[in-house]
């Protein structure tokens, strides 16, 4: 604890406290609850999910879709609120081109992500169909070489 230009600074375990003319400022910074790594192995996970399982990828655009869709909303409920409440056009004009942005970037990306996880699965069945039909044949039998010397 230490006095500068009347004001008392104490050092707390989560955070500060300032006490500066009568005036008490608390600012707090909560403990974090997991390792900064584990943001970086979730998304990993999200990632192997996405391109493991075409149905999560589906999945994940669709959720990608409503998210932004929200997102939007919000944007929208704030141009309207600000436009009744008498704030400048230049607010109300960002927040409706902020709304307008976040809707467009979660169509795009979400029914990329849809179509992208369609193929993946098309590609999945036919891979499945083509080595129903096809019995398995060992490439050693198959070789060129191996012909030429049974015909021999």
């Amino acid at each position: 604890e230490y006095f500068a230009n009347s004001t008392l600074t104490a050092h707390r375990q989560n955070g500060i406290v300032t006490l500066n003319q009568g005036m008490l400022h608390l600012n707090f910074k909560p403990p974090s609850k997991r390792p900064p790594d584990m943001n970086i192995v979730i998304k990993l996970i999200l990632v192997a999910l996405a391109a493991v399982f075409p149905k999560f990828k589906m999945g994940y655009g669709v959720f990608l879709i409503i998210l932004m869709t929200f997102v939007s909303l919000f944007g929208f409920s704030a141009a309207y609120l600000d436009h009744s409440f008498g704030e400048p056009a230049w607010i109300v004009r960002n927040e409706i081109l902020f709304g307008i942005g976040a809707s467009v970037i979660g169509w795009v990306l979400g029914l990329a992500l849809i179509r992208q996880a369609a193929r993946h699965e098309a590609m999945m069945e036919a891979n499945l169909d083509r080595n129903q039909q096809q019995p398995y044949t060992s490439k050693l039998h198959d070789s060129p070489a191996n012909a030429d010397a049974s015909t021999s």
